[in-house]
Formats: structure tokens, sequence, C-alpha cells
């Protein structure tokens, strides 16, 4: 027997290992709620967690189901119809309008086919967007293999690296001269990003006091995208990503490095440290309901 439990502060604990680390945070967020699904024995004198839901309320209009999951042990016995009735119950209680519950979730590639967005659909979740492809390398990964291979004892040489914070007007005016010029203005994806980078996460490699590098990050929540990515030669293209392994020590375990283009990940081009890392192919996928709450829809808990 399947039973809901409203997942108060006492008991999450108990529920962390059905999911990330990420993603519980969620939870020490304001207007983040959870609810548990439990595995009753038959004689009732026990029961084993074997699901968590994670929702919200956006903007007070919309029902959104930030995470979802079920024990693998414990599938196909009814918790995962039992937490979407109960977002379509809490939805209810929350006077939301018909149509107005969300899921949002990060799937790798073969989306269209993902198991978890196939039994979606039996919810009538039929409208999909999705972002382009983007490629996530876990910063805690990076920072151990960077560490193994020595690079988190980075040293300054002839060419040297400073962050971007740190250039004088004359040189970021060279920077703004190096990212806008026919050859290379194709390669910086967001032109907005200038008045928007990470100034503490930002480098260049100087040579001469002239520019051969640079790597420039974006940061938002727990990411770091990287918008523009330049060198003169190879051996600095090299060092750019050397020096952005040896960087990842500062950044928190819990961030990734997004990649909007694959190519900014290849080997040859890159540092030895990404022959080892695998990187994830992921996309956003966001999917209305256009399922009518109806009135023996109800949530009952244990």
């Amino acid at each position: 027997m399947i039973a809901l439990i409203n997942l108060t502060p006492d008991v999450r604990e108990f529920y962390r290992h059905l999911s990330p680390p990420s993603i519980f945070e969620l939870l020490a967020l304001p207007g983040r709620f959870a609810v548990g699904a439990v595995k009753k024995s038959e004689d009732g004198e026990g029961a084993i967690p074997c699901g968590i839901m994670i929702w919200s309320v956006s903007d007070g209009q919309r029902f959104v189901i930030e995470w979802i999951y079920i024990d693998k042990d414990y599938r196909d016995e009814g918790a995962g119809t039992e937490l979407m009735k109960a977002a379509f119950g809490l939805a209810k209680e929350n006077s939301l309008p018909e149509t107005a519950i969300r899921f949002r979730g990060e799937w790798t590639v073969q989306t269209y086919d993902h198991p978890l967005l196939a039994w979606l659909r039996n919810w009538h979740f039929n409208r999909v967007i999705e972002t382009p492809p983007h490629w996530d390398i876990a910063v805690d990964e990076l920072s151990a293999i960077a560490r193994a291979s020595g690079i988190d004892k980075f040293e300054s040489s002839v060419e040297d690296i400073f962050s971007y914070s740190a250039l004088t007007g004359k040189q970021k005016n060279e920077l703004e001269n190096i990212m806008t010029s026919e050859e290379t203005a194709a390669r910086f994806i967001v032109p907005a990003a200038l008045t928007n980078i990470d100034k503490e996460h930002s480098f260049v490699i100087l040579t001469d006091g002239n520019i051969t590098g640079i790597m420039l990050l974006c940061a938002c929540k727990k990411d770091y995208y990287p918008v523009f990515i330049w060198a003169e030669r190879k051996a600095s293209m090299k060092r750019l990503y050397s020096y952005l392994a040896y960087m990842t020590e500062d950044m928190k375990a819990s961030a990734r490095l997004r990649f909007l283009w694959k190519s900014w990940l290849d080997y040859e081009d890159g540092c030895r440290v990404l022959k080892d890392v695998t990187p994830v192919q992921t996309c956003l996928v966001v999917a209305d309901s256009n399922t009518d709450f109806s009135d023996d829809v109800e949530v009952y808990y244990a």
C-alpha cells in the first residue's frame, strides 16, 4: 500500500537518497515544498520511503513540479500515480486554474523517447519546449582530475594570466576589438555577455602586455557559461583550459561548466584533463498539462 506524507523538515532526511544533492537543496529555498511516498508493510507497522515530489508555485499562477522520483525497487506499484494525483490536488488547493501544472526537468539526449516524458504524456503533459543542446561538466569532477594531473599547482610563466577585473582600460578595448573582429565575431555567442560576465572567473593571457588568449564566463545560479574562448596560438589555448581546470577549485562543488558549443570541448584545442571527462549533453524540457482538475482529485496523507 502506498501512502503520502508532507515532508516537513524533521522527516526530509529520510528522503535525501531519492534526489541528487543539488535537487534536494531546493527545499532550502523559499516557496519550495515536498511530498513523500511511503510503501507500507502489510501489517501496517513499518513504512519505507519510496518516492518524492518537490514543488512550488510560480508567480502565483502555475504549479511547478520541480522534481519527482520513485525508487527503482518500488516502481510500478502506484507511487508515481499517487504523487501525480497529489500535484493536481495541491494545485486545486492553491486555487490555480486549469492547465496550470508545469513539469520542469532535464534529460540526456533522446528526450522524446525518455520513459519519464512518455509517462508524463499519460497525464496529458503535451506541450514541450526545448532549449538548444548544451554540454555539462561537473566542476567537482574536473577539479579532482586537475588535482590528479598536478594542474592545481598552476604556475605563471612568460605568459601571465590576469582576471578581467585587473585589465586596464586599454586592454579592455583590445579585448573588445578581438571579440568583434570579422575573424572571431562568429564565435561570440552572446554579444550582450560583455556587460554580464563573471569578472572573478573570466581571465585573459597577456604576452608582453598584449592579449594572446581570452576565456570569458557568465554565471547563472550554479552554472558557469563559457561565452567566448579565443587564443592566438595553440599553446595559449591549452593554457586557457589548464587554468580553467585549476580555477574550478575556487568554484562551488555543486557548480557545473555549461558549454554551448561542443567544439569548445575538443581535446586538441583544450587541456589534457578534458580527455578524462565525459560531458553530458542535456536540454531543458518544460511540459504543460492540459488535464482538467476534477472534483474527485483529493490528496490524502498518512
